[in-house]
């Protein structure tokens, strides 16, 4: 009798133990992918608040992919980085999961893939939406696109969708400096 109790309070125990254990490194993983999604997300959103209108690089936008003028840094002078007027081009690439970017100075013509900087990996899905400013009108819409080459958007959203169930999707809506 004193074997069977025995035995039952043990079974008890490790399972308290193995649902512990999953709950644990579930609440690890996710909080793994919502920090690395925080940072490349604070990247953007900094890149998107330093973006300006410039003649020959437009704002130029489609569902995975988002280009703009913005602050390039184009070197070190003295052990401080100095800055130049570029582009700075993100992009999700389906074979590899990730947010890239990559950023190139004005006038240089854009550098090969390979050197983007890997922002986000985990991804399973990318998607920038654009918000056109309403023009008094009082309505605006998101669209999968931007192809003015006059205008900025006035916000930009995107949302990131995770393979991890427990983190499903992340969305962010960053607004733009809009000049008049």
């Amino acid at each position: 009798m004193v074997t069977a109790i025995l035995g039952l309070v043990i079974g008890v125990i490790a399972a308290s133990l193995g649902g512990g254990i999953r709950t644990w490194d579930t609440a690890r993983r996710f909080g793994r992918i919502e920090a690395q999604a925080a940072i490349a997300l604070d990247v953007l959103e900094r890149d998107l608040a330093n973006a300006f209108h410039f003649h020959d690089v437009p704002f130029q936008g489609s569902t995975g992919t988002a280009a703009f003028p913005g602050r390039v840094e184009a070197g070190e002078a003295g052990g401080e980085p100095f800055w130049q007027i570029g582009t700075i081009r993100y992009r999700f690439d389906p074979e590899r999961e990730a947010l890239l970017r990559l950023a190139w100075t004005y006038p240089s013509s854009e550098p090969p893939a390979g050197r983007s900087e890997l922002l986000l990996s985990d991804v399973k899905n990318l998607a920038f939406s654009y918000r056109a400013g309403n023009g008094g009108s009082g309505t605006a819409a998101w669209d999968d696109s931007w192809n003015s080459a006059t205008n900025f958007p006035i916000a930009v959203r995107l949302e990131l969708t995770f393979p991890a169930e427990e983190v499903g999707t992340l969305t962010r809506t960053m607004r733009l400096p809009v000049a008049p």
